[in-house]
């Protein structure tokens, strides 16, 4: 370096013209400038210091060097580092939901040690709409949980199962009737689930209401009608009729207090025995009396030329004008001192001729239902008593009419209901406004089978199969809160709707390193997700945001 700089040194010459100090290349002149000039004792020299500016043209004009622009910054310091992101939204409304209607006080008491696990499994349930465990894990690594980051795979979820003994499962039910029963009616009701397993002693052939040739359990609810939260559940081997079920439930009612509620059911449980049962075992009840009953009859025969009258028109809370006619009477002799009310109902304006236009209607609906593929469940009485079905031999099925049976029809009794109840002081009004807000059941089976997809069960053995439907309970409560809540929303809202909204929701916790505390990050909430919260969380929109983001899973 030394040098060169002599030689730059030697080679360079001050031009008194320009006032740079000129170094000529090549036929090029290239100007600088003296930055500095001084005596290195050391050295015994001077040292000069020269900084290139510019060049000289052939007229001796100076040209400055261009000037570069300074390089952006492309990289950041490592302050700032991610702990943790998580999707909390309907993960924190489920635990507010849960602890407000005190269903994890009831599973804290009946499972002190597995609680969290319980919940979590029904939390994933209620926000995925899945149920199949080996899913649990990968959605468990993004979002909160009650088992606060711990691991959870899906042969643990199997063991949780098998390891939910029954005495535990029924001191649940024990604790959670009391704390949700709203002392009101409730209903009862039926459905099956299938499964693909042979291992499982109770999966047997029945009457299947998905229409699928595969074995089943039997699945019984009870819904409160106040609070419109499932409180009981029961299951009985696939080939029961629901007919038979309700001894089951009427023998197990008293220890879960169930004698102290009013049963409120279809004609699928009417039976004389099942009526005189539960007047022995003081039960309070209001249920649909099949027509081919001759008590039902009667009822009706002693109505028939009266009933359609202005006085009995009565007005049912969905606005529908209808005659009711009520008869005090007594179930069984008069020795029992069971004292019993029809009341008798039918929108028609007078008695309809042979068999009904309307039935025939509704059959022809049937009909087509039945060779389209397309069965509805609640005309599942009408395809098994008016149609046959014939099996092609290239295995396709078709339905026709049961000529003789249509024959046979009745039509002095269509177009009627007939209610009983031990409820004297019910009117008719009331006990059609009870029963027809029965399909708070419905809804409930319906999110078992529909919005958590239990149609059919993945589960082996009878006890992995009793924790599943378990769990699968504990999630059709937290769904049935999420329906009673959102009732009256002006937008027309699905529980998919709302999973796909509040699932978005994250919070982030950031490390930085002169912090000692991690800085939290909120996410962003669109307006829809805020008109969810505001009726989830029930509190006024402006602070749905702030409570959701306080909501501590712990």
């Amino acid at each position: 370096m030394f040098l060169v700089f002599i030689v730059i040194l030697i080679t360079m010459r001050n031009d008194e013209k320009t006032g740079y100090y000129i170094n000529e290349v090549n036929g090029r002149k290239y100007a600088y400038i003296q930055r500095s000039h001084v005596w290195n004792k050391e050295k015994k020299q001077a040292e000069t210091s020269l900084e290139y500016v510019g060049k000289i043209d052939d007229e001796g004009n100076f040209i400055p060097k261009k000037k570069h622009l300074v390089k952006a910054d492309i990289t950041e310091d490592m302050e700032l580092s991610m702990l943790d992101e998580k999707r909390i939204g309907m993960v924190r409304v489920l635990w507010l939901l849960a602890s407000e209607i005190k269903l994890t006080e009831a599973l804290k008491e009946a499972f002190p040690k597995t609680w969290r696990a319980i919940l979590s499994v029904a939390f994933y349930y209620v926000s995925s709409g899945r149920n199949a465990a080996y899913l649990f894990p990968s959605w468990a690594e993004d979002h909160e949980s009650p088992i606060l980051g711990k691991d959870l795979k899906d042969a643990d979820i199997s063991l949780l199962f098998s390891g939910m003994e029954e005495a535990r499962r029924k001191e649940f039910l024990k604790v959670w009737r009391d704390a949700a029963a709203s002392g009101k009616a409730c209903f009862n009701d039926i459905t099956s689930i299938s499964s693909y397993s042979r291992e499982n002693e109770m999966m047997e052939f029945g009457y299947n209401r998905d229409h699928e040739d595969l074995p089943q359990v039997n699945l019984g609810l009870i819904v409160d009608s106040g609070s419109r939260l499932p409180l009981y559940y029961h299951v009985h081997d696939g080939s029961i009729h629901d007919v038979s079920t309700l001894e089951h439930v009427m023998r197990e009612g008293f220890a879960f207090n169930l004698h102290n509620l009013m049963f409120v059911m279809d004609k699928g449980f009417y039976s004389r025995q099942n009526v005189s049962l539960m007047y022995s075992n003081r039960y309070g009840f209001i249920i649909a009396m099949t027509l081919s009953s001759g008590t039902a009859k009667n009822a009706i025969d002693e109505v028939r030329s009266t009933i359609r009258h202005p006085r009995n028109i009565i007005m049912t809370d969905n606005g529908e004008a209808i005659y009711a006619k009520t008869i005090d009477s007594h179930w069984g002799s008069e020795s029992c001192h069971w004292p019993c009310r029809f009341h008798v109902y039918t929108s028609e304006n007078e008695d309809i001729g042979k068999r009904g236009i309307r039935l025939d209607i509704k059959l022809q609906e049937c009909f087509q239902e039945l060779n389209a593929g397309e069965w509805v469940e609640a005309h599942v009485p009408l395809y098994a008593k008016y149609f046959e079905m014939d099996e092609g031999e290239d295995g396709t099925k078709t339905y026709s009419y049961k000529d003789e049976t249509l024959a046979k029809a009745e039509s002095r009794y269509s177009g009627y209901l007939v209610l009983v109840t031990d409820q004297m002081g019910l009117s008719a009004k009331e006990a059609l406004d009870i029963y027809r807000s029965k399909d708070a059941v419905e809804k409930a089976f319906y999110d078992l089978k529909n919005e958590q997809d239990a149609r059919r069960l993945g589960t082996h053995g009878v006890a992995a199969m009793d924790g599943k439907l378990f769990t699968l309970f504990i999630s059709a409560i937290l769904i049935s809160e999420i329906r009673r809540r959102m009732a009256g929303l002006k937008e027309k809202w699905t529980l998919n709707k709302i999973r796909s909204a509040l699932d978005k929701i994250t919070f982030s916790k950031v490390k930085v390193e002169h912090l000692k505390k991690a800085k939290n990050l909120r996410g962003i909430v669109s307006a829809r997700q805020r008109s969810y919260l505001t009726k989830l969380l029930d509190c006024p929109e402006k602070e749905a945001v702030d409570k959701l983001f306080s909501i501590e899973v712990s």
